[in-house]
């Protein structure tokens, strides 16, 4: 493998999150120049970290938005079932229900709110050389216990 290729090489799993010291294994190379491309490509790795950053973060947002609806539309047939008197529970247990729905719908819409707000955050956190990215709660989970 060619010193190009190497490099090329190198930015990829560097950007993956490898060590310098399981990177210099695989390309068969030496600590220190591992540590002169990291200095060389250090702008080129964090473009990239912030990229597929920005796609996962786009991604779980959606996801979110998605359930939103999911438990908006539950929510309206559990709110139908009330007014129509199709009562499968208990008055109570459906009631309930909605407000169980209802506090899944509040959370989700909170956490999307978090999400947006704290976009400056995850940008600096790359910026200062940050692996790590919180992990978003699952609100379909609520539901499920339902």
């Amino acid at each position: 493998m060619n010193k190009v290729d190497s490099e090329k090489k190198f930015i990829e799993l560097r950007s993956a999150g490898f060590s310098l010291s399981n990177i210099a294994k695989m390309l068969s190379k030496s600590q220190t120049t591992m540590v002169a491309w990291n200095k060389k490509h250090f702008s080129v790795v964090q473009s990239i970290k912030k990229t597929e950053l920005e796609e996962l973060r786009l991604i779980l947002l959606e996801d979110k938005k998605s359930r939103l609806d999911f438990l908006r539309a539950e929510l309206q047939k559990i709110k139908k079932k009330i007014d129509t008197n199709e009562i499968i529970l208990r008055y109570e247990d459906l009631v309930n229900l909605a407000i169980k729905v209802s506090d899944a719908i509040d959370r989700t819409q909170r956490q999307i709110a978090y999400s947006n707000q704290n976009d400056t955050e995850v940008q600096s956190d790359i910026a200062e050389n940050t692996d790590s990215v919180k992990d978003s709660t699952d609100c379909t989970k609520t539901v499920s216990k339902l």
